[in-house]
């Protein structure tokens, strides 16, 4: 760490040239160039003096470049349905990630980019759409692949590790800055009003759809991103760990669909609108097929993308289609809030009990090192922040409400993991993966900086 300046300086030209290929797939981004010319004129030249790296003026200009980046992805912004661009759909992490960034450190002499409000507004409504989406795994916690629709509701079910815990890192930094912006409300330090002042000028004259991103409050509840958080973190602990503490790689999109006698895609985890009445109950089947868009002639309609095979006729994948509040009013407009809350997770927990009885996809068992290490950080850094949830929450399936300290235990046992199965103390290096055995193959680049990273945050 001689040249923290220097490192600095490096990450965030790193990060700025990793997203140019997609900002440029939105719209021309003229700074394209100029990143990609410092980051060649950096790796080439010798270290600075520490003296001389303090007073260098780098992280403005690197702020600058990603402010850029930031403006150039807002330009692909669906302001309907949320993210960036058009299906399939990924959940794309690392680009939410760099608008929270540019909001949370921007810029303010950057002309022409959005105002800081507006690229938060954009980053949290397509983090509720995704979760709300068939692309989350409504029932069972964690994220599918990417939806193939534009809708994020039919999804390529496959589960995998390499995503899942950097969407926990973003949901997790979702809810640090809703949370932050609470505090500062609620103490008076800035007003709702204020901030709408203040950031009137940056955004300019915008669309009626931009100014409801900038004021929507159900957009800044730091409940909803910890719910995320809890989700993902609880399945990949429930369904995807080895008993010894670290995370196998994958599960399959496809498993066996006992009605036909074989394998199809998403036959785990989609639902018949009889098997959902047959096991909740006509009365909670009825307001939990009004939450999650259950139909007796299925739910893949929404795009022509949705379902182009006809593969899920009389099939549902639940999605959020309705908040509870409207749900309610349309299917039990006498019940609290609160009751109906609790009864949808008992609903949800239900149906995954009788999930769980169905031929499960396959389970990709090997313990990747660098997607371990991932998980860890993202294991760790919810143990640090999530305390902060007041009041703590109430078991909810899939969330099952741990304290924040569970996280921190399931992290050590990782690193305990590769330790004792990814560290080869002959050669000094961690393995690439783990599969009954450690793998010949030594872990280079990200397979190396990741559990690093992990064990910093333990």
């Amino acid at each position: 760490m001689k040249y923290c300046s220097r490192g600095l300086r490096l990450l965030w030209l790193v990060v700025a040239a990793l997203f140019m290929p997609a900002c440029i797939a939105t719209a021309p981004c003229p700074q394209a160039s100029t990143v990609m010319e410092q980051l060649e004129d950096f790796t080439s030249s010798p270290p600075q003096s520490p003296t001389a790296a303090a007073a260098a003026p780098d992280k403005r200009r690197l702020l600058s470049a990603v402010s850029g980046c930031a403006k150039a992805l807002s330009k692909g912004f669906d302001s309907k349905l949320g993210g960036f661009g058009g299906p399939p759909k990924f959940p794309r992490p690392s680009e939410i990630n760099l608008l929270l960034k540019a909001a949370e450190e921007q810029d303010v002499s950057e002309q022409g980019v959005p105002s800081a409000s507006l690229l938060l507004g954009m980053s949290l409504f397509s983090l509720q759409k995704m979760a709300a989406g068939g692309m989350y795994d409504q029932i069972g916690g964690g994220f599918h692949r990417y939806s193939v629709d534009e809708h994020w509701h039919v999804p390529h079910f496959e589960k995998m590790l390499y995503d899942n815990p950097e969407l926990a890192l973003t949901y997790l930094d979702a809810f640090r800055l809703t949370l932050a912006e609470q505090r500062r409300i609620g103490s008076g330090s800035i007003t709702p009003a204020a901030a709408a002042a203040a950031d009137a000028g940056a955004a300019g004259s915008g669309s009626s759809k931009r100014a409801k991103l900038e004021d929507d409050k159900t957009l800044k509840d730091p409940r909803v991103y910890a719910t995320v958080v809890r989700g993902i973190l609880d399945y990949l602990r429930r369904d995807m760990t080895h008993p010894e503490g670290g995370i196998y790689s994958a599960e399959d999109a496809d498993s066996l669909d006992t009605s036909t006698g074989k394998k199809s895609e998403g036959a785990f985890y989609v639902w018949t609108a009889d098997e959902i009445n047959k096991v909740l109950g006509t009365e909670r089947a009825t307001l939990f097929s009004e939450v999650y868009g259950v139909k007796s002639e299925g739910n893949c309609t929404l795009s022509p993308r949705s379902d182009p095979h006809n593969e899920f006729n009389g099939k549902n994948v639940l999605m959020q289609f309705k908040s509870l509040s409207a749900a309610v009013s349309a299917a039990a407009p006498d019940m609290p809030l609160e009751r109906a809350e609790v009864l949808l997770g008992s609903c949800r927990h239900e149906l995954w009990g009788r999930r769980a009885k169905r031929p499960r996809p396959a389970l990709d068992d090997k313990i990747v090192t660098a997607w371990n290490g991932q998980a860890m950080s993202a294991f760790a850094l919810a143990s640090r922040i999530l305390p902060a949830e007041q009041p703590p929450p109430k078991p909810c399936f899939p969330v099952d409400a741990c304290t924040p300290d569970t996280y921190m235990t399931a992290a050590v046992k990782m690193a305990e993991f590769a330790r004792h199965n990814l560290w080869d103390a002959s050669t000094g290096r961690l393995r690439r993966a783990f599969c009954k055995a450690p793998s010949a193959v030594e872990g280079r680049g990200l397979g190396l900086r990741a559990p690093c990273r992990g064990e910093t945050n333990c």
